[in-house]
């Protein structure tokens, strides 16, 4: 669990200074010039992962794997486990709604809110500092309620902030976004380290 926090941490750290950053990026150049920055910071980082001179060794290939026996040995393990198969109907449940809310989350910011791109960048920044929070604070929340409790709290902590988004107009409503956002995040974060 130690070790998901810190690479959650080190994950969010990134995420809070990226999307403001690439808002500002976009206000600046438009969005085609900051696609391109974009493309060469990948070309940048593809040299540095080509300039690696150490390769891992390859597994040897087994004779007897079989796919289709894999992937339904995997299922019946997990859907033969109480515990495993509520975290995994919590999570895809979570994710699908998730990424249904996210399709429309940054066009209510752009479209209905007319928010410029360095806001949006700032908007998306607030949950990486939430996520930063949340791998802060897992490990002693799970230790001190458990790992089971741990797991359902921040499943049904986050789950309330996602309703704030509907009822936001362009003003003082707009840093309760940013508030949800934060909360929400932090019991995500705790949730995916503690499952």
């Amino acid at each position: 669990m130690e070790g998901n926090a810190k690479l959650q941490a080190s994950e969010s750290v990134s995420q809070i200074a990226g999307p403001g950053l690439g808002g500002l990026l976009i206000q600046a150049l438009t969005a085609p010039f900051a696609v391109a920055v974009d493309a060469l910071s990948f070309l940048w980082s593809a040299a540095f992962v080509t300039a690696i001179g150490l390769r891992p060794p390859r597994p040897e290939p087994q004779a007897d794997r079989h796919l289709r026996r894999e992937i339904g040995d995997g299922l019946r393990f997990v859907l033969g486990n109480r515990m495993l198969r509520a975290i995994a109907m919590c999570t895809g449940t979570a994710n699908l709604f998730s990424a249904m809310g996210l399709a429309v989350f940054y066009l209510l910011l752009a479209r209905e809110l007319r928010l410029s791109p360095g806001y949006i960048g700032l908007f998306s920044s607030t949950s990486a500092v939430g996520g930063l929070l949340g791998a802060l604070v897992a490990s002693r929340f799970a230790a001190r309620f458990g790992q089971g409790p741990a797991i359902w709290i921040s499943a049904a902590a986050f789950g309330p902030c996602g309703f704030v988004a509907p009822f936001v107009h362009r003003d003082w409503t707009l840093g309760l976004l940013a508030l949800a956002q934060i909360v929400m995040w932090v019991w995500v974060v705790v949730y995916n380290i503690t499952r």
